[in-house]
């Protein structure tokens, strides 16, 4: 998750750099336009004077028109460019407090699963700790007997018919203790294998969960890029065509200037 989002911010850093290369760029494009702006003016008004000053007035009313219209240009490449800067903002504070919202709950998810595992743990061992304790209990009990059985044996050796009764009685007796000792260990064993699996079921459980998290992280920055390159070259084309319609207007505006100074240059002509 970490890792994302550090790949994150790298490409807004990216984009951001893209940026401010287009801020060059226009600031650039913009220095070029007053330039041209103000030497194309000069041109076509000595051009104008050399013909007669009759009909200059309209011609520059017209060259205005059209200057204005460039600056409106100007002016829209300038709010497409804030509004970018603010697209990326909003862009940018929704990704940090997505990020922020996974982080966290990527962090309880780690930390219940600590806890979680260590409860386990705990409660596995008190378990296990049962169960040899009662296992134990079993063994000095079972040993206590074959003591007290080899006792009866040999005080009552001389006695063949009591003797036997009783050595029967200890056997079936003794045969009993074993199979209950049996019982209880496969009893115990079954629990302590109980046990083990619901600790690995969990631990499992809580692993895909961290994995889910991981990976809609990973998911969420794939989402991010792909809208960071969609706006990227949205301002791309907006900023293109605004420069090309730029282009066009100041072409038509020197035709527009030169065909009305050949037209007055035709009429002076007449009039001579």
């Amino acid at each position: 998750g970490w890792v994302a989002s550090d790949e994150i911010a790298s490409g807004f850093q990216e984009l951001q750099d893209h940026i401010d290369e287009l801020q060059s760029q226009l600031e650039e494009y913009q220095i070029q336009g007053r330039i041209i702006r103000p030497s194309l003016q000069n041109s076509l008004c000595e051009e104008l004077n050399d013909g007669g000053m009759q009909g200059s007035q309209e011609p520059a009313s017209e060259d205005c028109s059209h200057l204005n219209m460039s600056i409106e240009a100007e002016i829209i490449i300038e709010q497409l460019k804030d509004q970018l800067h603010q697209d990326i903002y909003n862009l940018q504070q929704e990704l940090e407090n997505t990020v922020c919202h996974y982080e966290k709950q990527l962090e309880e998810t780690k930390a219940n699963y600590e806890v979680g595992q260590e409860n386990l743990q705990e409660k596995y061992c008190q378990e296990r700790q049962v169960l040899e304790e009662q296992i134990g209990c079993l063994q000095i009990q079972i040993s206590e007997l074959q003591g007290q059985l080899a006792s009866l044996r040999q005080a009552n050796s001389q006695q063949n018919v009591e003797g036997s009764s009783l050595q029967i009685c200890m056997d079936e007796k003794a045969s009993l203790i074993e199979c209950l000792k049996i019982d209880h260990e496969r009893e115990l064993q079954a629990r302590l294998k109980e046990a083990e699996e619901n600790f690995s079921h969990e631990k499992e459980e809580l692993i895909q969960s961290k994995a889910w998290l991981e990976e809609r992280m990973r998911t969420l920055a794939q989402a991010i890029q792909e809208e960071k390159i969609e706006l990227e070259n949205g301002f791309h084309e907006k900023l293109q065509r605004l420069m090309e319609k730029h282009a066009v207007e100041m072409e038509q505006l020197q035709q527009e200037l030169l065909r009305e100074h050949q037209r007055e240059l035709q009429e002076q002509k007449l009039k001579m």
